[in-house]
């Protein structure tokens, strides 16, 4: 194929979004230990595959060191071909920190949705293709430490009225959450769990939505105070699914910069 299916910077497909690989943890899909990152997504192929990995000049990475399970096994005509969709966007409409432009103008907001007009990050969607979507990874560079911003999860399968038909009660509880007490179970749960700067999970193994023509999935952004909604802030988001056939993934190209530096991080915002 001329296009990759699975098309993501290589930290946030296991979970670490800023190449952070000491972030170690277990999940029955996904995970990093002291040796590297282990993904067990079945990634069935008729014919061929391609595993293709691009470093860029700034980079210090020297080898990857890869190792792969391949069987040979006949599987169901309706199982599918394993795609990874990557997006990464700036949750603010522009660069502003206390009432001085810190020029970072035309930074694009959010898409809103419903009749109380909310930011929502739309995490991937698809037209005119059959599939089901089996989980994500979420990446959440937020500038208050003590909140994260999370919103209801929007889900719309073959339909594009509004509300959709899954309307989660918080993102949170989609990840195992609620009320900031994060867990960590082998489906759903924290991979860094600190207010501000979040990494979360959530697999789907017999409850994947199925789509015949049309998917989006999207998470509501709110903000906790007015300044939350002036200062930058990243939402990142992996999602994993399979398609009837092999397709483009349709994944952002690079990364937002310039990244966030958590270290600055107050109280009320990045410094």
């Amino acid at each position: 194929m001329p296009f990759p299916s699975v098309d993501v910077p290589l930290g946030y497909f296991f979970g670490n979004a800023d190449y952070a690989s000491t972030q170690k943890y277990h999940s029955i899909l996904l995970g990093v230990d002291s040796t590297g990152g282990y993904s067990r997504f079945p990634m069935p192929f008729a014919e061929s595959a391609r595993i293709e990995f691009s470093i860029s000049d700034s980079s210090t990475v020297k080898n990857i060191h890869l190792k792969l399970n391949v069987t040979e096994d006949e599987i169901d005509e309706g199982y599918g071909y394993f795609h990874t969709t990557w997006r990464e966007q700036w949750a603010t409409a522009r660069g502003k920190h206390g009432g001085a432009l810190d020029g970072e103008l035309n930074i694009p907001g959010m898409t809103k949705y419903g009749e109380h007009n909310i930011p929502v990050h739309i995490a991937m969607e698809r037209n005119g293709t059959k599939g089901k979507y089996v989980g994500m990874l979420l990446h959440v560079a937020w500038p208050s430490k003590w909140w994260w911003g999370e919103g209801d999860v929007l889900i719309w399968t073959d339909e594009n009225g509004w509300p959709p038909s899954y309307h989660g009660t918080g993102t949170e509880e989609y990840f195992n959450s609620g009320w900031g007490n994060f867990d960590r179970k082998a489906v759903s749960g924290y991979i860094k769990k600190r207010p501000g700067d979040v990494l979360v999970y959530s697999f789907h193994l017999n409850d994947a939505f199925n789509f015949d023509h049309h998917f989006k999935i999207g998470l509501e952004r709110w903000n906790l105070r007015p300044v939350d909604n002036q200062l930058r802030s990243i939402w990142g988001s992996t999602s994993f699914w399979y398609a009837a056939s092999p397709l483009p993934a349709e994944s952002k190209q690079s990364l937002l910069t310039p990244r966030l530096d958590l270290s600055t991080q107050s109280e009320t915002g990045w410094k």
